[in-house]
């Protein structure tokens, strides 16, 4: 497709765990001035880029250089909410200049580096479903969240307690996705 557009593009396939991180820090704008970036994954390569650039010094000037990203990743919630849940439609709006901002959560976690969030927060039983089934993946792909909830709570029957102090700063944005609505603004006390 982008040939057929005749648009001009370096392709970067990632070749480790590290790479994008590895790729984003030594990448010189300046010298390869892009004028966008496009993935083709799911949630965790979209993260990986995000998180990747706000590490960096030059991170504003960055973030102003549109983002794309095509679903190829097991559920794809953010290529769903910006670009469409279709490969081929996610593609022709990226190529067309299609673009929506969208809103990104900054999370500092106690004496660890700051971390961006595109997709969800989660906290406890959810958090731990998510981060021990992604040894499933190869079995079963997106179904994997679901067998491992399944497998923890009606067939282990264990749950825990976790405690939180959480505090935040509520930003006025006017950004939203499909899934929180127009104009999302809305001052929540934990």
């Amino acid at each position: 497709m982008l040939e057929m557009w005749a648009i001009q593009y370096t392709w970067r396939c990632t070749s480790s765990e590290n790479y994008i991180n590895e790729w984003v820090t030594a990448l010189d704008l300046y010298e390869t001035p892009y004028t966008d970036f496009v993935m083709i994954g799911g949630d965790g390569i979209l993260n990986q880029f995000i998180n990747a650039v706000a590490q960096r010094e030059d991170s504003k000037d960055i973030f102003k250089i549109p983002i794309g990203i095509v679903p190829g990743g097991s559920t794809n919630a953010t290529a769903c909410d910006l670009s469409g849940k279709i490969p081929i439609i996610a593609c022709v709006n990226i190529v067309k200049g299609f673009a929506i901002q969208a809103d990104v959560l900054e999370c500092m976690l106690k004496k660890q580096k700051k971390t961006m969030l595109t997709t969800t927060v989660t906290w406890g039983s959810i958090a731990n479903i998510v981060h021990n089934a992604e040894g499933w993946r190869k079995c079963f792909g997106s179904w994997r969240y679901k067998v491992w909830g399944f497998r923890e709570i009606f067939l282990k029957c264990k749950f825990k307690s976790y405690n939180a102090d959480i505090a935040f700063k509520n930003v006025k944005s006017s950004c939203n996705t499909a899934h929180v609505g127009e104009n999302f603004d809305q001052e929540t006390q934990i």
